[in-house]
């Protein structure tokens, strides 16, 4: 009997352990992919000097249909670890000496979505030079994961800021932000 109990003790050990094993295993398996919001249209409209909001805006992005193109339809959202930045830019098409990103001196980019309208600071530019550009890459976040946002299909940015100088017209904007989702088994 003493013999029988200690066969199962050593099966049952040798099962838990490759169990455990198995589930290493698995959580070391991932799959990174891209994601982008496309060219995100928005304005500002013109203002006077002083901090506030700059401009909100909305997009769609179909997060399941693109985590199955990119890494095998039998992945979807219950299969994201992680979500993270990689970059945002911001882009006029329609600057001048008197109005562009010149006129902002420090800017931040919130976030919410459908999955989660909670708004996060995404991407923040403390001081910014008096110079007219057209494009403005804002420093992200890379730390913060955005899983609790990414159950979703519609996302919704706040773009806030101090300008040095006032805005006199409607600045035509695209935001291009990009996300690396990690997916596992």
């Amino acid at each position: 009997m003493k013999l029988l109990t200690l066969k199962l003790s050593a099966f049952a050990f040798l099962f838990l352990s490759l169990c455990s094993s198995c589930n290493k295993v698995k959580d070391l398996i991932s799959i990174n992919v891209s994601a982008q919001s496309s060219n995100v249209d928005f304005t500002i409209q013109p203002a006077s000097a002083g901090t506030g909001d700059l401009s909100q805006f909305n997009t769609s992005l179909l997060i399941d249909s693109l985590i199955k193109e990119q890494a095998g339809k039998t992945y979807g959202l219950v299969n994201i670890k992680s979500v993270k930045l990689e970059s945002c830019v911001l882009t006029i098409s329609n600057s001048d000496d008197l109005n562009s990103f010149g006129n902002v001196s420090a800017c931040s980019a919130a976030m919410s979505s459908n999955a989660n309208i909670t708004m996060v600071n995404i991407a923040e530019l403390t001081s910014n030079p008096e110079t007219a550009t057209s494009t403005l890459s804002v420093p992200v976040n890379t730390a913060l994961d955005l899983k609790p946002y990414f159950g979703a299909t519609s996302f919704s940015y706040k773009l806030s800021g101090t300008l040095r100088k006032a805005i006199t017209k409607t600045l035509n904007c695209k935001a291009t932000i990009k996300y690396k989702i990690e997916i596992g088994l």
